[in-house]
């Protein structure tokens, strides 16, 4: 079982506690700054890695090895997870860019990597503080007295290292007992969004495990699909990045939380920098039904009111094909026919969110070819790109005509058309007693027309 977890000072400050005596250099130490490492390495070495036992000094070694269940917040918490779970430990330590944090994390790798305990479970301790090394464990710019370095540099690249661990992509428990107390928060909030993810402390008094459930809520999808919209729009790809934008350019109120604004550049904030690094795209579209519900919206739209084709030819009957349909190929999400059953006309529809359209390309490929093989023509392909924020509509048409366009082309008769429909979904609109509605209740039940503009 891999567990993280962040080191503070702890092993230090309970040392001069229970015995009542001062480390060595500590307060020295302790107001130094990292960048100060090499030069105060001598006093480290003293402090931490003589084991002589007649060094007077090295009292504190000693005692730890005497006090060592109870020697510091990481040791106790990772000797308490593996009794409760009852299996060995692969345990990555999290140093700040500090030096009292960067000794605790060395001095607890020594003293508890291999440990073994009854049964012949071990606890195994990775703790790596090679700054030119990519599996870093000294977070860079994780400093506990400046918040600007925290927030800008240092929890992305924690995120970054928890990501290399293997958070979100296999089974973790991460040991929030130690460590910086500005960390946990963020730590809490990755628990809860990233799949097999455990958050643990221990409880001082009764020295019990407690597991921090996930909570039985999940985000508000259409705020989702505005962020990574926006982060698509802006070129916002990785955790450091920003972009310049206009003094008049306005941010959707349902993102103040994930970007901060300067009057001319649009950054993440620390909460957009966890959702854009813990999440993709791809996995917000996988994890929500906000696809379905839109479709199901499209297919009202078009059973209520009858379209035209470019010629002026009505096509009132709309149809989901199923697996089983002559239609259907890869999932074709609608099609409208003429009255006549037997008629061979009709219009293929497909509906993406602006967060899908660089897959649509094969999408339509294969539909495309699947009616190809069966015969099939229809008088007019339509890609209806819907987003709850307003996008460039050259833009838009740039991208269909280089990527759409020549793939229908390859029907013979068949006419390319865009639709574009921007959802004004507001998720704050609250009813005559002033609480929040369901937004989605609203927006799918309505019957009234929707307003899709056609570029093409």
């Amino acid at each position: 079982m891999k567990v993280i977890t962040t080191v503070g000072t702890s092993i230090f400050e309970n040392y001069q506690k229970e015995t009542s005596e001062n480390l060595p250099h500590y307060e020295m130490l302790e107001n130094s700054s990292y960048g100060d490492w090499e030069k105060l390495e001598f006093y480290r070495v003293e402090l931490a890695d003589n084991d002589n036992d007649n060094d007077n000094e090295n009292k504190f070694l000693r005692w730890i090895g005497n006090n060592f269940k109870k020697s510091s917040a990481e040791i106790s918490s990772l000797l308490a997870i593996q009794n409760e779970i009852s299996d060995s430990l692969e345990v990555y330590l999290i140093a700040t860019e500090t030096i009292l944090s960067r000794i605790a994390a060395e001095i607890i790798q020594k003293k508890l990597n291999g440990y073994n305990v009854q049964g012949g479970k071990t606890i195994n301790v990775f703790f790596d503080a090679d700054k030119e090394a990519p599996e870093c464990d000294v977070i860079q710019g994780l400093d506990v007295k400046n918040g600007d370095d925290f927030l800008k540099k240092g929890l992305p690249n924690l995120i970054e290292r928890l990501k290399e661990i293997g958070i979100n992509k296999e089974k973790i428990i991460l040991n929030i007992t130690g460590g910086y107390k500005g960390v946990i928060p963020y730590l809490t909030v990755l628990g809860q969004i990233c799949d097999d993810t455990d958050v643990i402390y221990l409880y001082e008094k009764t020295q019990k495990v407690i597991l921090i459930p996930k909570l039985p809520i999940n985000f508000n999808w259409v705020v989702q699909e505005k962020f990574f919209s926006l982060c698509m729009i802006k070129n916002i790809e990785k955790s450091e990045g920003s972009t310049q934008i206009s003094n008049n350019e306005e941010i959707d109120s349902d993102l103040s939380l994930l970007f901060e604004r300067t009057p001319n550049k649009l950054s993440l904030s620390a909460l957009g920098k966890i959702l854009i690094n813990t999440l993709s795209i791809d996995e917000i579209e996988s994890r929500h039904v906000l696809g379905f519900l839109m479709e199901y919206r499209f297919v009202k739209h078009f059973n209520n009111y009858v379209h035209q084709d470019s010629s002026g030819d009505k096509y009132p009957v709309v149809k989901t094909p199923n697996r089983n349909s002559v239609y259907n190929s890869c999932e074709l999400d609608l099609i409208l026919r003429q009255n006549d059953q037997s008629c061979e006309k009709f219009i293929a529809i497909e509906v993406k969110s602006f967060l899908s359209k660089n897959k649509l390309e094969k999408q339509v490929l294969d539909q495309i070819n699947g009616f190809n093989e069966k015969s099939l023509c229809p008088t007019e392909y339509h890609v209806v790109i819907y987003s709850f924020i307003k996008i460039n509509r050259n833009d838009l048409i740039k991208w269909f005509n280089g990527k759409i366009v020549p793939i229908i082309n390859t029907i013979e008769n068949c006419k390319p058309r865009l639709g574009y429909l921007y959802v004004d979904w507001n998720t704050h609109d609250t009813d005559e007693k002033g609480k929040i509605q369901n937004p989605y209740k609203g927006y799918l039940s309505a019957d009234k027309e929707l307003n899709i503009e056609y570029f093409i």
